[in-house]
């Protein structure tokens, strides 16, 4: 069962009470207009499970100890020195 059906059936919707939310629609946003709304609709819903999975996706992704933390960050720290460092030696003496 999808969401929006879901959705409507929670609120109590069914039958005739759809096609008269059908019929305001059409009446509210024209025959023109209505089937790039739904096209509109359509592409957000699809947005939002991307989303979800994406961060489900983020969530179960393995933790990084502390340890790998300030591993990182040393081996970061120690990468820029030495970066710099050797520019400063490029530059030669009389920089």
């Amino acid at each position: 069962m999808s969401i929006s059906t879901t959705i409507l059936l929670f609120l109590g919707l069914r039958g005739a009470q759809l096609w008269l939310l059908l019929l305001i629609g059409l009446i509210i946003f024209g025959a023109a207009r209505l089937p790039k709304i739904m096209r509109n609709l359509g592409k957000g819903v699809h947005s939002f499970k991307q989303g979800m999975e994406e961060a489900k996706a983020e969530m179960n992704k393995p933790v990084k100890s502390a340890d790998e933390i300030i591993r990182e960050r040393e081996a970061a720290a120690n990468g820029s020195i030495t970066s710099t460092a050797k520019a400063k030696d490029s530059d030669g003496p009389n920089a």
